[in-house]
């Protein structure tokens, strides 16, 4: 019975009791699985000190903010002192700054419970972050199972590739480059490859020591980001839209023609009919 599976679960929408207050709220549970009183409040308490919620136990949740509602919604699940957890997209109703200080929060939670947690989201930062290991799906189908980092550097299909890193992968046709190939960066590709994804701070703005291809582009796009800067560009004889991630403010102007280089190291490449990467 999913009752006996001792999998205690945090969602998007907090599922709190708003006439109850924060004390009871967290001891709901556990009153109606019978657990004494003062077993009650040993968990009730040491989950909320886990929490930084001490302060709050005698609020209900109308007087708490969304991180502070979310934390109660964690201890909930806390004090059951499960075999595993199950977070459903536990911050998306979160703003921004939020979400990132409630990522580390939960990601060190997790480090000092030593609890199996399984983490739903459809960002990708917080499943790159939050994982130790991931599991990639696409309409309910397993794409791919890895370390982030192998998930990142290696990814098995295309739709993973596109889905994993911000800005997503340049997708480009191998036809296309091997139109720009004078050094022979594209001779180790495997027969079957047909589409070759690149990631956007994979594509130099300056010439490699390496052997490199290099693509005539303009830049239609200029977004200044703080400590990088992303480059939308329009490659020449292309309609493939090209986005490159660099360091800093380079000092180019939209509208202004310019050159990218990429390496053999930079490149991913995929059959387009199956899906699949060609090289393993």
């Amino acid at each position: 019975e999913p009752a006996e599976r001792d999998i205690a679960m945090v969602f998007q929408n907090y599922a709190l009791y708003p006439h109850m207050t924060v004390y009871n709220n967290l001891a709901y549970g556990l009153k109606n699985r019978g657990f004494k009183k003062d077993d009650i409040d040993q968990r009730v308490r040491t989950a909320a000190k886990m929490l930084e919620i001490e302060d709050f136990l005698e609020r209900k949740p109308r007087k708490l903010s969304g991180g502070q509602r979310q934390r109660v919604a964690m201890g909930r699940a806390l004090v059951r002192e499960p075999a595993a957890f199950l977070f459903d997209e536990p911050l998306s109703n979160l703003d921004a700054k939020l979400r990132v200080q409630m990522r580390v929060e939960i990601k060190q939670l997790q480090r000092r419970l030593k609890t199996t947690s399984l983490y739903v989201t459809h960002d990708q930062l917080e499943a790159m972050t939050l994982g130790d290991r991931l599991v990639v799906l696409n309409a309910g189908q397993i794409e791919q199972v890895g370390t982030p980092m192998e998930i990142y550097a290696r990814p098995a299909t295309m739709f993973v590739a596109e889905f994993i890193g911000s800005p997503a992968m340049n997708m480009l046709p191998l036809d296309y480059l091997a139109q720009q190939d004078t050094q022979g960066v594209l001779s180790q590709l495997p027969k079957e490859t047909d589409t070759v994804g690149i990631r956007p701070d994979d594509m130099q703005l300056a010439p490699p020591a390496a052997p490199y291809i290099t693509l005539n582009a303009t830049l239609m796009l200029f977004e200044a980001a703080g400590a990088e800067s992303h480059l939308y560009l329009n490659l020449a004889g292309s309609d493939q839209p090209t986005v490159v991630r660099t360091a800093g403010q380079p000092p180019v102007s939209e509208g202004e023609t310019l050159q990218v280089y990429v390496t053999s190291d930079a490149l991913h490449p995929f059959n387009s009919t199956t899906g699949k990467r060609t090289a393993h």
